[in-house]
């Protein structure tokens, strides 16, 4: 891996959390030779193409993503790579890049991080995120790792969820124990 903010890391589809509210999901991107997260909600079109990608689920009619990767494909282009450069706002600015079975120069395209993952999964195509942003969603303003006790209920309650989901129950325990010091859970 490069070093520096600017160093690419790999992530993958750790999960698609299903979210208490009708429609809403959560997609979650974990490094692969580590421990953080990239964790986003996205439209249910989305996480459904995602999560039927990944369990190679195939529909008697295409669903948008699928059309999307077949006419890259009949383009003559292949999913490259995803690389989620940043965040602006709420935003993830999130980049496809497409290469020319003939070769030449990439096609570099901004997109919404749910719609570049669907088409890398499909594609098996690598995602990546910047160092820099990695270290930025676990750091507070201060550039110091994020306790816990600086965290809202919404945020610590969103976590255990994801703890939980990803069998990480020392963790989940972890941030019971913080809810309950406080009288929220």
């Amino acid at each position: 891996m490069e070093e520096g903010s600017d160093a690419l890391v790999a992530m993958r589809v750790a999960g698609i959390i299903v979210g208490r509210t009708e429609g809403q999901y959560t997609l979650v991107l974990q490094e692969i030779a580590g421990s953080r997260r990239i964790v986003v909600k996205v439209g249910m079109a989305e996480a459904r193409a995602i999560a039927l990608f990944m369990e190679g689920v195939s529909l008697p009619n295409p669903l948008t993503h699928e059309l999307m990767a077949t006419i890259i494909e009949r383009l003559g282009c292949a999913v490259s790579r995803v690389i989620v450069e940043g965040v602006e706002g709420e935003r993830f600015v999130t980049q496809l890049v497409l290469c020319r079975e003939s070769g030449g120069v990439p096609v570099v395209l901004d997109t919404r991080i749910s719609d570049a993952v669907a088409l890398a999964v499909r594609g098996r195509a690598p995602i990546f995120a910047r160092e820099g942003l990695l270290r930025s969603l676990a750091e507070d303003t201060d550039g110091k790792p994020r306790e816990m006790s600086q965290m809202g209920e919404e945020e610590l309650l969103r976590l255990r969820e994801q703890a939980v989901k990803a069998e990480e129950y020392e963790r989940a325990q972890e941030i019971q124990n913080e809810l309950r010091r406080r009288g929220e859970a």
